[in-house]
């Protein structure tokens, strides 16, 4: 592990950034808005989402440490696209910070009891749009789903995983389809720049 010490580090630091960032503005004296639709509310709650959806915390270290292994330029793709989406997103967090209407459930099952973990420990659960979970899981499917470097098999669990974690977002009511729609307009904004710049630049 001493031999990826520098990219262990790097992947720590951004955890460490996006986790320290979307916490504080939580805190914003702005007034949050309640979003939603007719739409979002015909979108059953299936607990079972739960799993992908904490898993996403596993996918931070674990795919960017393949990734930096098998191909550095994708992960110095990865680290730069994410730490802009970041700045992004917590700009639009402290100015317009926003909320959805989120009801507890009855603990009938195991499931259910993590369910109410999450929305206690995600209390208040402001910053929805756009969906931090669905920002990185889409740059996982971008940097991964044509890379000759990678395996076939790493790159169809990367893309399949991620689909489950930006679903699960929406099955467990974390987020509304707004939040998953502005998470992928700006994470492929933000990487098709940076890798359009990366290619100018020969790094």
């Amino acid at each position: 592990m001493k031999k990826y010490k520098k990219q262990i580090l790097s992947i720590i630091l951004i955890i460490l950034f996006q986790t320290i960032t979307y916490f504080f503005v939580k805190f914003s004296p702005i007034k949050v808005n309640i979003i939603g639709s007719s739409i979002n509310d015909k979108i059953p709650f299936i607990s079972y989402f739960i799993y992908p959806y904490i898993s996403w915390y596993l996918m931070l270290f674990l795919i960017p440490f393949i990734l930096s292994i098998r191909d550095d330029k994708k992960f110095n793709i990865y680290l730069k696209t994410t730490f802009v989406c970041i700045c992004v997103a917590t700009i639009i967090y402290f100015l317009y910070p926003t909320a959805i209407i989120r009801d507890g459930i009855e603990t009938h099952t195991f499931t259910d009891k993590i369910v109410n973990v999450i929305y206690l420990l995600d209390t208040p659960n402001v910053n929805c749009f756009p969906s931090m979970h669905c920002i990185i899981s889409f740059i996982f499917i971008f940097v991964t789903i044509r890379n000759g470097n990678l395996s076939r098999s790493f790159r169809v669990i990367t893309f399949f995983w991620s689909l489950l974690v930006i679903l699960s977002t929406m099955f467990v009511k974390q987020h509304i389809i707004l939040d998953v729609v502005s998470a992928f307009v700006l994470s492929f904004a933000v990487y098709m720049i940076i890798n359009f710049k990366c290619k100018k630049c020969n790094f």
